[in-house]
C-alpha cells in the first residue's frame, strides 16, 4: 500500500486517466449541447469531464466535471490498487486531473476554435 502522499496522489491521478480513458480520448470532454444557462441543464447522470454551450454569454463554452462520479472513481481506484485514498490524496489527484484537462481543453480550443462552432 502506498503510503507517500505524493506518490498517492500520483498514482490516484494515473488511474483516473487510466480508468476514463474509454469516455477520453483525445483528453475531449463529452459535449452535452447548448443550453440558455446552467438553469436549464436537464437532470442526469452527467459523465466525469463534459462541456456545453452557453447560450445567454455568446455561445460560451462551459467545462464541467463530475465531482461525485470522479471521488467514486477514486474510491474504486484506491481499493484496487491498495492506494490509502485519504480526503487529501482524494482532492489532490482530482485537482490534478482537472488542471490537466481543462488545460488540454483550452490548447484544443486555441488551435482548433472550428470544432466547437
Amino acid at each position: 500500500m502506498l503510503t507517500n502522499t505524493e506518490d498517492s496522489v500520483k498514482a490516484l491521478t494515473e488511474g483516473i486517466f487510466h480508468y476514463l480513458h474509454p469516455t477520453l480520448t483525445n483528453m475531449m470532454p463529452e459535449y452535452i449541447g447548448s443550453f440558455t444557462g446552467e438553469h436549464e441543464l436537464p437532470e442526469r447522470e452527467y459523465p466525469a469531464t463534459y462541456y456545453w454551450i452557453n447560450t445567454t454569454q455568446d455561445d460560451d463554452i462551459q467545462l464541467c466535471f463530475n465531482l461525485t462520479l470522479l471521488e467514486e472513481i477514486c474510491q474504486l481506484i484506491g481499493m484496487v490498487e491498495g492506494i490509502d485514498v485519504t480526503h487529501e490524496i482524494q482532492v489532490c489527484a482530482i485537482a490534478t486531473f482537472v488542471d490537466l484537462v481543462s488545460i488540454a481543453f483550452e490548447l484544443t480550443i486555441a488551435l482548433d476554435p472550428e470544432l466547437f462552432d
